[in-house]
């Protein structure tokens, strides 16, 4: 069972290549569990994968067989991000293919904003696109994401596309409703005639 200290955090981890074993340059894809998963959410995508990339699958800190950080642990986004990068480092690896499941693609976004140089590419599944606000209010949630792109100084592109995905997009088209019950209608009239 192997196990990685990162970022003060033991990490269980499995890797799977079926790769030739001639090849030295092998690319890895890591896939990353959401909330109250494990490495084992992604088994059934191992043979598919592992044949022609070196696969990665962790646990997340408190998730399957990481260290649990206990009951009072203030979770933050920053953490989980600053524990992939620490984790990256412990392995050697220098960039992925990361592909992340609910939690674990929002934090592949708050990664790829980082540090975008350590990502080849950036899969995301069952994962929001957008973080709503209460219905109370107009403003949608930060996320805590950084403000910047640490590169350039400029506003991150990522997070201004969520916060304008935040707004109401949907309009009521007016008469919609009525075309569609009266299609309806007559569709069920053509089917049972009176």
């Amino acid at each position: 069972m192997p196990k990685v200290t990162a970022n003060n955090c033991e990490m269980y981890y499995e890797v799977d290549d079926y790769t030739d074993p001639w090849v030295t340059e092998k690319e890895t894809v890591w896939l990353q569990h959401g909330v109250g998963r494990s490495t084992k959410f992604w088994y059934h995508w191992v043979p598919a994968l592992a044949r022609h990339y070196r696969v990665v699958r962790r646990d997340m800190r408190g998730h399957g067989q990481s260290a649990d950080p206990g009951p009072n642990h203030t979770w933050s986004i920053d953490e989980l991000i600053t524990d992939m990068r620490a984790f990256m480092d412990a392995l050697g690896l220098q960039q992925v293919h990361y592909v992340g499941e609910s939690i674990g693609g929002i934090l592949g976004v708050a990664f790829a904003v980082r540090w975008p140089e350590r990502l080849k590419s950036l899969t995301i599944c069952n994962s929001p696109t957008a973080i709503r606000a209460p219905a109370e209010t107009e403003e949608p949630h930060d996320l805590q994401f950084s403000h910047r792109d640490s590169r350039a100084g400029r506003k991150s592109p990522v997070r201004a596309a969520w916060q304008r995905s935040a707004r109401p997009r949907h309009r009521r088209i007016e008469g919609m409703g009525a075309r569609t019950d009266r299609a309806k209608g007559h569709q069920r009239e053509k089917s049972h005639p009176h």
